[in-house]
């Protein structure tokens, strides 16, 4: 920031509101006044009141609003704050909790040839409950991120946060040939239950379909642990 006029509540706000503007235009929302505040407290479930407050920079949202905001307009929250946009890292992702818990927000480094998913992709996150192997400890947040329901690409040596019925487990992908993808348990064995086979189709997506019918109601790749307590992320390969 440039100075301390520009971290006042009526700068942040007018700064939010010219931004949340220019995203809900994009967004094609109706251009009259009344007509976008009734279509955004609707899709925020907010009083009409609010949210023309809001679009009008008259005060700024609380924090849980802040995140639903974030999460409508699939916009991080550096895009309405930030002083200038060239200084929000691209590579920040809001994720939220698999199960229960706080959202958080992590950088992501570039990965050299390969992107961090599509940009609809879902950053959520799992805290371990006990060792899930592949180096995952009791309390790490193993962070994932799936692409949409029906375009989930798998890759051999990737990690994998499956969703299997009533718990989550890990599994190291180790094969995709033929139509299926093997993913392979944490210990080394050759015990068929340390084996699962997910059908694919021929763009290496995850055959959605068959996979719930399966059981399985969530499969993400995981990115990165957040180990705790000292917050240090670290790969978990």
């Amino acid at each position: 920031m440039n100075s301390s006029s520009e971290t006042s509540p009526d700068a942040l706000g007018r700064r939010f509101a010219s931004r949340l503007q220019a995203i809900l235009d994009q967004m094609r929302y109706p251009a009259t006044p009344l007509d976008r505040a009734r279509m955004l407290s609707q899709n925020l479930a907010i009083d009409e009141g609010l949210a023309s407050t809001l679009l009008n920079g008259l005060m700024l949202p609380d924090w849980d609003l802040f995140l639903g905001i974030c999460s409508l307009t699939k916009c991080q929250p550096g895009y309405f704050l930030d002083d200038s946009l060239n200084q929000y890292p691209p590579e920040t992702r809001l994720v939220k909790p698999l199960t229960s818990g706080e959202n958080i927000v992590v950088r992501m480094p570039p990965r050299k040839g390969r992107s961090w998913g599509p940009s609809s992709a879902e950053w959520t996150y799992l805290r371990s409950k006990d060792a899930m192997g592949f180096g995952i400890q009791t309390d790490d947040f193993v962070v994932n991120f799936s692409g949409p329901a029906d375009a989930q690409h798998v890759a051999v040596d990737n990690l994998y946060l499956l969703g299997v019925r009533n718990r989550y487990e890990v599994r190291s992908c180790i094969e995709v040939a033929n139509g299926r993808a093997v993913m392979a348990g944490p210990r080394a064995s050759t015990d068929s239950a340390e084996f699962l086979i997910l059908p694919i189709t021929s763009a290496l997506t995850v055959d959605s379909d068959r996979m719930n019918s399966s059981g399985i109601h969530h499969f993400g790749e995981i990115a990165s642990l957040l180990r705790s307590p000292d917050g240090m992320l670290a790969t978990p390969h």
